[in-house]
């Protein structure tokens, strides 16, 4: 969902808009009471793609997945269908 989130804004506005995009949904879930559970791909171990658009991708979803994982009470990678727990709501 995040990946799709990303593309749209990337390609569709402004550079100067997108950082306001960011921080208006990171706010919007700081502020949430609901369980919300986010599902992202994460792009910052394979290898840095050639093309400008594409390295933009990497480093806007790498930053997002940071800031997110930040603000979450739990964060789970799943490689290869095993969970690996980064980070739960008892290690802060």
């Amino acid at each position: 969902w995040i990946t799709n989130w990303l593309c749209s804004p990337m390609s569709e506005q402004t550079p100067e808009k997108w950082p306001l995009e960011k921080q208006a949904f990171i706010n919007a879930l700081i502020t949430n009471q609901s369980r919300i559970i986010i599902v992202s791909n994460e792009v910052g171990s394979g290898i840095i793609p050639m093309g400008e658009l594409s390295r933009d991708f990497v480093d806007q979803a790498g930053w997002m997945n940071q800031e997110l994982a930040e603000i979450a009470e739990q964060v789970t990678l799943v490689v290869a269908g095993c969970p690996l727990e980064l980070k739960t709501p008892n290690s802060g």
